[in-house]
């Protein structure tokens, strides 16, 4: 008669008939008195951690038999599969908690990323960069700009860019640069009173015999007019003391006089001559010919005509420059005058309103100067 023997916690895909047999022969003392017989051992793997082990054969060669049945063996049975369950539970347990130790440990000795979204730049940081590049141009390279940024608002505002986020705003807002870059251009200057500041400068004209001559320029901040406008026959700080006297008696004093570091206007005659006049002088910064803005820019002009004109002497250079003076001052609108001439802005002339007593055109240095002269 086949006898169930019990249920043990053993794993299908590891135990094997044999083994579950002499389990069972060692296991026989515990079966004293109970009337099982053992024949032979088939594991069944019906479930994924269960094992049955049944006697299915009274004819075969195996065989032990118990002397009686009792409730204490029972029990022991019992207490014995409930060990060996218990003891591949750790076993198990112990397994899963040392692939999980390795994985942590492999994991502390990768390098760590960390993957962020920065927060978006405020609109004025924008702003600033594209009017950083409109104002450098050529200059404005993204490293520089980034430098240029960091250095005056890293400590300000606690606001910093970098070269990636610079270039790729600027390649993504070239046309908001170029209208930043126009707007920087024709940006009219805040007014000033008259004879606030003069701006003195040379500049030179070579004539046919190729001789250099130095033309001296001293121009009004407020009006643009064009003051004083000759060729000198030396360039000497006596000779430009003179011409400074003469302007001076038909124009009146300025309070102050703006110039580069020409070794003409830092000469010890040429400020002492100031200071006895009570003209402060002022010097602009080394190699920055932009702080003295509005005479470079009148002798851009004047040289834009004056290179396509030929000379033949210091008299026909200076008739020449005459008439240029005579074209700048009352022919030729000036952009950032609201469209005044510099001579009606310095009379305070508005050229809309005015009644004009004659119009004359002038045209002179064989068509590369005309345009209407209004006498009022």
């Amino acid at each position: 008669m086949s006898t169930l023997i019990g249920v043990f916690g053993w794993k299908a895909s590891q135990a094997q008939p044999e083994m579950v047999e002499q389990f069972v022969v060692s296991c026989m003392p515990l079966y004293a008195g109970a009337g099982v017989t053992v024949k032979k051992t088939v594991v069944e793997a019906t479930a994924p951690w269960l094992s049955l082990a049944r006697a299915v054969s009274p004819d075969s060669p195996v065989e032990y038999r118990a002397a009686s049945h009792s409730p204490t063996n029972a029990r022991a049975l019992r207490m014995l599969a409930f060990l060996l369950a218990l003891f591949f539970y750790f076993v198990r347990l112990t397994q899963s908690v040392s692939r999980y130790r390795l994985c942590r440990y492999r994991k502390l000795h990768e390098p760590i990323r960390i993957a962020f979204r920065a927060r978006p730049k405020p609109p004025w940081v924008r702003r600033e960069v594209i009017r950083l590049k409109a104002l450098m141009r050529e200059a404005g390279t993204c490293r520089a700009i980034e430098k240029t940024f960091n250095r005056r608002f890293a400590r300000k505002k606690r606001m910093t860019v970098g070269r990636t986020f610079v270039n790729e705003l600027i390649r993504k807002h070239r046309y908001q640069v170029e209208l930043e870059q126009r707007r920087i251009k024709n940006h009219k200057p805040r007014p000033v009173p008259k004879n606030l500041v003069w701006g003195l400068d040379l500049t030179g004209k070579v004539d046919l015999s190729q001789t250099t001559h130095s033309v001296l320029a001293i121009l009004e901040h407020a009006s643009r007019a064009a003051l004083w406008l000759e060729a000198l026959q030396n360039k000497s700080s006596w000779t430009l003391i003179l011409r400074l006297f003469e302007a001076i008696q038909r124009y009146g004093k300025p309070r102050t006089i703006r110039t580069d570091n020409e070794s003409i206007f830092t000469s010890k005659v040429f400020r002492l001559a100031l200071f006895l006049l009570g003209i402060r002088h002022h010097r602009i910064d080394l190699h920055c010919p932009w702080q003295n803005g509005r005479v470079e820019r009148f002798f851009g002009t004047l040289k834009g005509k004056l290179d396509q004109l030929l000379v033949e002497s210091l008299p026909a250079l200076n008739a020449a420059l005459g008439e240029f003076r005579f074209f700048y001052n009352h022919v030729r609108p000036h952009q950032n005058l609201g469209g005044e001439t510099p001579a009606e802005a310095w009379a305070g002339i508005n050229p809309y309103t005015t009644k004009v007593k004659g119009e004359y055109w002038f045209e002179a240095w064989d068509g590369l100067l005309k345009g209407y002269y209004l006498r009022r």
